[in-house]
């Protein structure tokens, strides 16, 4: 019979082999990209549950590009945005002139003194 600990990992055991935070493989168990069971109130990880894991989660360079992940996106790519930063800088840029325009007015406004004894 083989050794149980020759073919199961803790979380913190796994953390430390694969030089990752004890978070991202709790993130990966309760996403369930990483299969575990739970002993008691430990997490065990088969280690044929890291190779698939890391099987299915390879770049593969030869090929040019990376897996996909469930929603059809390459898991390396970021989405990309539309955004038109000149325009936004534009609208940002008038928004500062009107507020200086509103204060220098407020500054040109004469003082006037309020006389109470009157």
């Amino acid at each position: 019979m083989a050794k149980i600990e020759n073919c199961m990992y803790s979380v913190q055991e796994l953390a430390q082999d694969l030089k990752v935070d004890t978070k991202t493989i709790y993130r990966l168990i309760y996403s369930g990209q990483l299969e575990a069971c739970k002993v008691g109130r430990l997490w065990r990880i088969r280690q044929s549950a890291v190779d698939k894991y890391l099987r299915d989660n390879t770049y593969n360079p030869a090929s040019g590009r990376a897996k996909e992940n469930r929603k059809g996106r390459s898991r390396n790519a970021r989405p990309r945005r539309s955004v038109d930063y000149g325009a936004k800088l534009d609208a940002m840029l008038r928004q500062v002139r009107e507020q200086e325009k509103r204060e220098k007015q407020k500054s040109n406004k004469p003082y006037v003194a309020v006389d109470n004894d009157g």
